[in-house]
């Protein structure tokens, strides 16, 4: 019985050995983690993609955005009022922090102009890097007695873009004048005369009193709303009307513009100009508008 029970055993072959199984739970765990990590790649290639393509674009706009040459004119400005003022002959040490190379200035004088002011007039970049700054100079002369006004001068200055900053190229030119302006503005009110007496220009005046000499209160002659300090301490005693001209406002009221002579306490006049629209309200005529400079004429339709 034994031995049958054992050919039975020994009689039957192995079958092929199976893997084990995984559980469905697990598998689903495992794709899960999978698919993260393939999403996770493809969103990391698109915002490398992004983050290039961003950079480029910045790269790109930095590169048009056109220069700035507000440091340049003061660089060139400062120079010449440095080269005209003090340099020269054993003085070589007041400009050499602004050239590139050194100049000989063994022929100049020291000393012998006096810079009153100076300002930018136009800036030409004729290379990237490398502007032409045309500075106009306000200077006086030496001369036995002291100084002499040489009037306004006009200078150019090459202002270079150096790895170590910005430099001067060289000496300053002395240049023409620019050319004077071309066609005027087409202004609101074109012709200016002799002063009509009426109610608008007497309230103007008034009121330029008040504001230029301290002559009454200003709100007085403004209408409510318009928030205007006086000039303060009063900059005039006497201000007059010498010249006007006015156009009428479609609205009501009118454009003043006037040429006013102010006196000080010491007797100097300085011609000044203001446009002031006046309108008359309830019998009385008041100021609405100061304009910063005189208006323009509306564009033809």
């Amino acid at each position: 019985m034994t031995g049958t029970t054992h050919d039975a055993a020994a009689s039957v072959e192995p079958g092929p050995r199976r893997a084990p199984r995984v559980p469905s739970l697990l598998l689903t765990r495992l794709l899960h983690v999978v698919l993260w990590l393939l999403v996770a790649v493809a969103a990391s290639a698109g915002i490398a993609s992004l983050l290039l393509h961003a950079s480029s674009d910045t790269a790109t706009a930095a590169v048009q955005l056109p220069a700035d040459t507000t440091a340049a004119e003061a660089t060139a400005e400062v120079f010449l009022w440095a080269y005209l003022g003090g340099a020269g002959r054993g003085q070589e040490a007041a400009v050499e922090p602004f050239l590139a190379q050194p100049v000989d200035l063994r022929a100049v004088t020291p000393g012998s102009q006096y810079v009153l002011r100076t300002a930018v007039v136009a800036s030409d970049e004729q290379a990237p890097g490398y502007w032409a700054v045309t500075v106009a100079a306000d200077t006086l002369a030496a001369d036995a007695g002291g100084y002499e006004p040489q009037g306004v001068r006009y200078y150019t200055v090459g202002v270079f873009d150096s790895p170590g900053g910005l430099a001067v190229t060289g000496p300053p030119s002395l240049m023409a004048a620019p050319p004077s302006a071309g066609e005027p503005a087409r202004l609101a009110v074109t012709s200016l005369g002799r002063p009509e007496p009426g109610e608008a220009l007497e309230a103007a005046e008034r009121f330029l009193r008040a504001y230029l000499a301290g002559d009454g209160e200003v709100d007085r002659y403004t209408a409510p709303g318009l928030d205007l300090v006086a000039v303060s301490p009063p900059a005039y005693v006497e201000v007059v009307v010498q010249r006007a001209g006015l156009v009428r406002r479609r609205a009501g009221g009118v454009l003043l513009r006037l040429e006013v002579a102010a006196t000080d306490d010491a007797g100097r006049t300085a011609v000044l100009g203001y446009s002031l629209d006046v309108v008359e309200r309830a019998g009385r005529w008041e100021v609405t508008t100061v304009h910063p400079a005189a208006p323009l004429s509306a564009p033809a339709t």
